[in-house]
């Protein structure tokens, strides 16, 4: 894994053969999915050229190989949480587009990481995007647990209230300001 790397730092660098290059590190990866550098080569070779398709491609594919680590190495969880966080964010934004494939992703990264904040905001913002009212819901009371921040708390039960009104469930959206207005001290 560490001579396919070298060689594929000779490939790019001296002989400015980023196909070749590519192909090394893809190998790599193959023979041994758990070693960053590789990936992080080739992912910023993708990242150099703006190939989103083959940067989705080689985060899928390193995620599906890492899965089975990530069951007995907590830190190859936060890894693996990591890698399907930035698989939402590029499902998410364009050129790709496709919200479905980015909930997925962010779904995967909050089943391996529970306290992932921001896939929790940015699967939530997506549902709220998608009118998907009554999936956002959840979301909020895991991100107020996360949070120690008051305003940020009273923000959250607030939006939470009106995404509640939107679902149509008109007691939770109550039950919501309630829960800020205990927080901003009763005003």
């Amino acid at each position: 894994c560490h001579w396919l790397t070298e060689a594929a730092q000779v490939w790019s660098e001296t002989l400015g053969d980023a196909h070749r290059a590519a192909r090394a590190l893809m190998i790599a990866i193959d023979r041994d999915p758990t070693q960053p550098a590789p990936a992080d080569r080739l992912g910023a070779l993708y990242r150099d050229k703006g190939d989103t398709k083959a940067l989705v491609a080689l985060l899928e594919r390193r995620a599906k190989a890492l899965a089975q680590y990530a069951a007995q190495d907590p830190e190859m969880r936060a890894h693996v949480a990591g890698i399907h966080e930035e698989l939402g964010r590029l499902w998410a934004d364009p050129p790709l587009s496709q919200t479905k494939k980015a909930i997925e992703n962010y779904r995967r990264a909050i089943e391996y990481d529970a306290n992932s904040q921001y896939a929790i905001y940015s699967l939530r913002e997506l549902f709220k995007g998608s009118q998907m009212w009554a999936d956002a819901i959840p979301y909020f009371s895991m991100e107020i647990a996360l949070t120690d921040d008051p305003e940020r708390q009273i923000a959250l039960y607030r939006d939470e209230s009106e995404v509640r009104r939107l679902a149509g469930d008109l007691g939770g959206a109550t039950d919501a300001l309630r829960h800020a207005q205990r927080l901003d001290g009763g005003r």
